[in-house]
């Protein structure tokens, strides 16, 4: 897969308790509202650092959002700055698919800004 096919990245090293909704507010002052269709943040196994997934609705505002947040300090990060790298997961449909067979208990939160999933033939995969 070259940079051009990446749209889901994995950001890094984010403060421990800090939220989506926070997460969101950073992401959007920094231009990329409504660039983003699938926002994915596991549930926290490592209390000292947090990781969020993110998916594009186009590789090249991952790649824009890869170049902003790479030592990315976010203002409650007492230590360390974010990272960004592609995630084994890519694209909006394989995040679903990967949340949705998860357990309740191991799911974390997940939020969507989408309604349906198109193949590349241009059909509807998954009405949600």
């Amino acid at each position: 897969m070259g940079d051009g096919d990446i749209t889901t990245l994995m950001v890094c090293n984010l403060p421990p308790r800090q939220g989506v909704e926070k997460f969101l507010e950073e992401i959007d002052k920094q231009g990329f509202a409504k660039t983003y269709d699938l926002i994915y943040k596991p549930k926290s196994t490592r209390p000292y650092r947090g990781v969020v997934f993110i998916n594009f609705i186009m590789p090249e505002f991952a790649t824009a959002f890869a170049r902003v947040f790479e030592d990315f300090a976010f203002p409650e990060a007492k230590w360390g700055k974010a990272y960004t790298q592609p995630a084994h997961r890519q694209g909006y449909a394989a995040q679903l698919m990967y949340y949705n067979r998860l357990g309740s208990d191991d799911a974390g939160t997940l939020l969507t800004f989408r309604s349906e999933v198109y193949t590349s033939d241009g059909l509807p995969l998954i009405s949600l």
